[in-house]
């Protein structure tokens, strides 16, 4: 049985510092760096401060069109720049996150999970894969990446210890009219979570509300279910665009029982 603990994703960088006061596990977005204007040196010596803090890096996964690479490809570059350069071992930083969002990775997405497990494997870190939002349905039929639970049956049949599930629960609120994507009592789902970015969400949107403030039913019940009996320690991290979002949300958190025994999973 797991151990699993809380944290954040500051994004709100110019209250990086805020966040470390409040959260003692923090994961650092790059994409949202990216769109603040930060390149990978930037970002570095920004966090390097806070390394007693630091959990998790959300790897870049939109296409770099410049140097024709598609998201998965933009993922291994970043993780390459951390691993290669030792800043895992300076930062302790062992887990990173990543999702695909081109459409011609749909076709092929076991071959991508797997470079994204070698790659993973080679510096001995581990690579959560993401459940994307997919409200416009890019995916046409292919292996469906909205759905965690299919998520984890693929890595059930690559079996590489160093590639799990990142559960994000308001990407699979949100896609929940389109998939079965709140069915995540499964053995695979139980054997490959290792991370969570954790929010509430309604049907066919993304906004990355506050817990309880969709007041979604399925969502304490069975992501607490699912923690208390997966197989290794993880973070839930509380992913939201406002840092007093992510206090709100472990105020919330805090009431719903996780500190006790397991409630049974909502069918």
């Amino acid at each position: 049985m797991g151990s699993w603990k809380f944290g954040a994703s500051a994004k709100e960088f110019e209250r990086f510092e805020e966040y470390a006061r409040q959260f003692d596990l923090l994961e650092v977005d790059l994409e949202k760096a990216e769109k603040l204007g930060f390149d990978l040196p930037a970002v570095v010596e920004m966090i390097r401060p806070f390394e007693n803090r630091l959990y998790s890096i959300h790897l870049r996964y939109g296409p770099d069109k410049e140097a024709g690479l598609d998201g998965i490809d933009v993922s291994l570059r970043d993780l390459e720049f951390f691993c290669q350069s030792g800043l895992t071992d300076e930062l302790r930083i062992s887990t990173f996150v990543t999702h695909t969002d081109s459409p011609r990775e749909y076709r092929e997405f076991e071959h991508h999970l797997a470079r994204l497990g070698a790659a993973a494997a080679q510096y001995g870190v581990t690579v959560a894969v993401e459940n994307l939002s997919d409200r416009k349905n890019k995916t046409n039929g292919y292996m469906d990446p909205r759905n965690p639970r299919k998520l984890a049956e693929v890595l059930d049949v690559l079996r590489n210890p160093h590639l799990g599930l990142c559960l994000d629960t308001g990407h699979a609120i949100g896609n929940a009219g389109l998939t079965d994507s709140l069915q995540w009592d499964t053995d695979a789902m139980r054997r490959w979570i290792r991370h969570v970015h954790y929010n509430d969400n309604v049907i066919r949107e993304d906004k990355h509300l506050p817990l309880g403030e969709a007041t979604n039913p399925l969502l304490i019940g069975n992501v607490k279910y699912l923690l208390e009996n997966s197989v290794h320690d993880g973070v839930a991290i509380f992913e939201h665009k406002k840092l007093d979002f992510a206090l709100q949300s472990m105020a919330y958190a805090q009431t719903a029982g996780y500190r006790g025994i397991a409630a049974a999973p909502i069918k």
